[in-house]
């Protein structure tokens, strides 16, 4: 039979296992942090990450819209089927010209340098009274008794 453990025994033994469980516990919170991050992953199976990324891709993106152009038979063969109503086409909005397109860019031009001009006027009075500002204020610390 083995011996009973005295309680220094006892103490000591419980000592090291708490120093164990501090040491696992760090080595699971760091596990847990790498698993929580993706980049984790990126970096230990970047060609499993890229095909990931390329799956999840391909399902995000929308199926193309298929254009079917029936013949006159076919349409009223649909229309009679579905019961289809047949809207009018919206007028085409005029293209624009290049006349106009040079106008939209001088117009831009100039409400540009407007607001450059008017940024560089308010630039120029905000550091005339702050430079008034402080040219009052030195000459009162120079002059304290001046009224």
């Amino acid at each position: 039979m083995a011996e009973p453990l005295s309680a220094e025994q006892i103490r000591e033994e419980m000592a090291r296992v708490r120093r164990e469980l501090n040491l696992n516990y760090g080595e699971v919170v760091e596990n847990a942090r790498d698993m929580a991050d993706w980049r984790y992953y990126v970096r230990r199976y970047p060609w499993a990450s890229l095909g990931v990324a390329a799956a999840l891709g391909y399902l995000a993106v929308p199926n193309r819209v298929e254009l079917i152009r029936p013949d006159a038979s076919e349409l009223l063969k649909l229309a009679k089927k579905n019961k289809l109503v047949v809207e009018p086409k919206p007028a085409a909005q005029p293209k624009s010209s290049v006349g106009n397109a040079l106008f939209n860019m001088l117009a831009s031009m100039l409400v540009r340098g407007a607001i450059a001009y008017m940024g560089q006027k308010a630039g120029k009075t905000a550091g005339a009274t702050a430079a008034q500002a402080e040219q009052e204020s030195q000459s009162q610390s120079q002059y304290p008794w001046s009224p």
